[in-house]
C-alpha cells in the first residue's frame, strides 16, 4: 500500500531484529516518487568513531543491557556518564576528528561539562538498552533500497541513508 510520499525512520529499523525486513516494510509504504529516509548504526569498519559505543555494548555489557532492570540500568548509565562525560568533552575541546563524528551544528565544542554528562547518559542509554543492534554496511543499504524500487541512495557520515521511490520498469 504506496500511500505516503515522506517516510523517515530515525534510529528504529536497526533495533527490530530484521533491519532489512523493516526497510522492505517502510519502503513499500512510499509512493512512486516518494522519499525514504532512514538513520541506521553505522558498520564499525565504515564508522570506527562509533566504535567506543559498540565496545561498551558488546563488551563491557556482553550486549545484554536490555536484560538489566531499566531503573538499574539509568543509574548504571548515570555512573559511566560521569566516566565518558570528562573524557568526550576534552576529545570536543582539543581534536578536530572528535568534533567531525557530529553535525557541525551541533557545537558539541560550546557544551559544557554537565551537558556533555547529559548528552554522554542518553548516548550511552541508547547504545546499550534496546536488545538489537544491527549495524549494517553502505553496500547492504544500498541493496535494501534498492530491492524496494528506489534509485540511487545519498547518505551522510551520521548513518543517514535517503532515496526515492523509481517508476516501475516496464
Amino acid at each position: 500500500a504506496q500511500v505516503f510520499s515522506r517516510v523517515l525512520s530515525f534510529g528504529v529499523l536497526h533495533h527490530t531484529g530484521d533491519t532489512a525486513g523493516g526497510m522492505r516494510a517502510v519502503g513499500g509504504l512510499v509512493k512512486e516518487g516518494g522519499r525514504l529516509a532512514v538513520c541506521l548504526y553505522r558498520h564499525p569498519d565504515e564508522a570506527p568513531s562509533w566504535r567506543p559505543y559498540y565496545w561498551v555494548r558488546d563488551k563491557l555489557h556482553l550486549g545484554l543491557g536490555h536484560k538489566i532492570p531499566r531503573k538499574a540500568l539509568f543509574w548504571l548509565m548515570r555512573a559511566e556518564g560521569l566516566v565518558a562525560a570528562p573524557i568526550m568533552w576534552t576529545l570536543f575541546q582539543t581534536s578536530d576528528a572528535a568534533r567531525a563524528t557530529a553535525p557541525a551544528d551541533w557545537k558539541l565544542e560550546s557544551l559544557g561539562l554537565r551537558e556533555m554528562y547529559h548528552y554522554m547518559v542518553f548516548t550511552l542509554f541508547d547504545a546499550v538498552a534496546p536488545q538489537h543492534q544491527d549495524r549494517p554496511a553502505t553496500r547492504d543499504i544500498e541493496s535494501w533500497f534498492a530491492e524496494s524500487g528506489f534509485g540511487p541512495v545519498s547518505h551522510d557520515i551520521y548513518g543517514d541513508h535517503w532515496a526515492d521511490r523509481v517508476a516501475p520498469k516496464a
